[in-house]
């Protein structure tokens, strides 16, 4: 398994199934943290090939490049099967597992609005990931569904970051009219928005909402009322792990890259 980035609830809970399902196999999880770092992330790639390992689960780094696709063409060639999870990278040659983002996101502002906000504000997830692009289609879906214009002021681009959801906070709430409910696209930023929530004195449910995607285990843990969308964890790990031995054990070639897609 090579991440690039430490795990995080979600992506424990994503590791113990995919560790358990292994373990069914008579198999163990090497793990490799690449830190968010392209060189790291090809020497992770380099080290599998060379242990010859029975099969890569990959979640690449966000500036992932021809070199990192070249690798893992290689690492094909030498009948290691590659596998990407919820991350659609390098068109069609590659397996992999995604979540539906779009969805994912369009149910939570949706949510909101059927509360009856209407100044609903959104911490967007950098759409150099594509998952990014879908998770700000849904807020933007979602709003035109609804008959809501956008108002760009209630639109923050933000990165993989805690600092980032934080960082929108305080902007939106310098606002004349700051908005009543706050839709974060990642785990990381809704922990910041809390942050500032919570340091700020201001209620959940009373002043303002806070809907996040990914797990936040913690805040749910400390009581506070934030709304989180569920990923399916188990769905994923199980889904990734079949994939996996299903090419393991092909005996004719794969004619085309498998893309299966999972719903929050």
């Amino acid at each position: 398994v090579i991440m690039s980035e430490r795990p995080s609830s979600f992506l424990a809970k994503l590791l113990k199934v995919i560790e358990d399902c292994t373990a069914k196999q008579g198999d163990s999880v090497l793990l490799y943290n690449t830190g968010m770092e392209a060189e790291r992330e090809l020497n992770a790639i380099s080290h599998a090939i060379e242990y010859q390992v029975k099969g890569i689960l990959f979640l690449p780094v966000m500036d992932s490049g021809e070199k990192t696709a070249k690798m893992l063409k290689e690492a094909e060639k030498q009948e290691i099967p590659v596998v990407l999870l919820d991350w659609d990278l390098y068109e069609e040659e590659f397996d992999r597992v995604l979540l539906d983002n779009k969805k994912g996101i369009y149910d939570g502002v949706a949510s909101l609005l059927e509360a009856g906000h209407r100044r609903v504000a959104f911490v967007a997830c950098p759409e150099v990931a594509k998952k990014g692009e879908q998770r700000k289609d849904g807020y933007l879906q979602c709003l035109k569904d609804w008959n809501i214009a956008v108002d760009e002021q209630y639109f923050y681009e933000g990165e993989f970051s805690e600092q980032s959801g934080y960082e929108a906070c305080q902007r939106f709430f310098a606002l004349a009219k700051p908005p009543t409910a706050v839709m974060a696209a990642c785990s990381s930023a809704t922990l910041g928005c809390f942050r500032y929530l919570n340091e700020h004195h201001l209620l959940f449910g009373k002043d303002i909402e806070l809907v996040g995607f990914d797990d936040i285990s913690l805040v749910k843990f400390l009581g506070y009322p934030v709304t989180t969308l569920e990923l399916p964890v188990r769905e994923l790990g199980k889904c990734v792990c079949d994939l996996m031995y299903m090419r393991i054990n092909e005996v004719s070639p794969r004619k085309a890259a498998r893309k299966l897609i999972l719903g929050a």
